[in-house]
């Protein structure tokens, strides 16, 4: 039993450099010409649902022509966004997406989800996706109206415009 140890040390070692080498990504890029701010809740874990909780966080700003990885992992990557362009005077307006079905494989689509937020800088973790709908004090239901998926070892790109 002893001999068998260091082998399956070295085999699990082996697994997690495969699934770090191959991650999936979810990649935001600005094509607007405002800057924006955005929210977003997605699932973590080694082997979502087995292993999984769900986190919330923002608010990240994103200047025109930027782009930033979102979520990353080694298993298929969904996550929910709120977007808001934000402008000199303090205003804010939120971005709308159009309702569709979930695409097949990688891609995105507008949802519309309730979720916990609060003001400046926050994370949240929750073990199930339907906590994330029980604000806490400090915190209220923002409107997330925009779900993004990428399937193992694949990047999606959402270009917002």
């Amino acid at each position: 039993m002893k001999r068998l140890l260091p082998l399956a040390l070295f085999c699990l070692c082996l697994v997690f450099e495969s699934a770090t080498a191959h991650a999936s990504k979810l990649i935001v890029c600005n094509r607007s010409k405002d800057t924006i701010r955005y929210a977003i809740v997605y699932e973590t874990g080694l082997m979502p649902p087995i292993v999984a909780e769900w986190v919330a966080q923002g608010w990240f700003v994103l200047r025109a022509g930027n782009c930033e990885t979102v979520v990353e992992g080694s298993t298929r990557q969904q996550a929910f966004l709120s977007v808001q362009s934000l402008y000199d005077s303090g205003e804010r307006r939120a971005w709308v997406f159009k309702l569709a079905k979930p695409p097949v494989g990688s891609g995105s689509n507008g949802v519309e989800e309730f979720l916990c937020v609060k003001e400046g800088n926050f994370r949240r973790r929750t073990k199930k996706f339907d906590d994330q709908w029980k604000c806490p004090a400090g915190y209220y239901k923002q409107l997330f109206n925009m779900q993004m998926f990428a399937v193992v070892r694949t990047n999606y790109t959402l270009n917002l415009k």
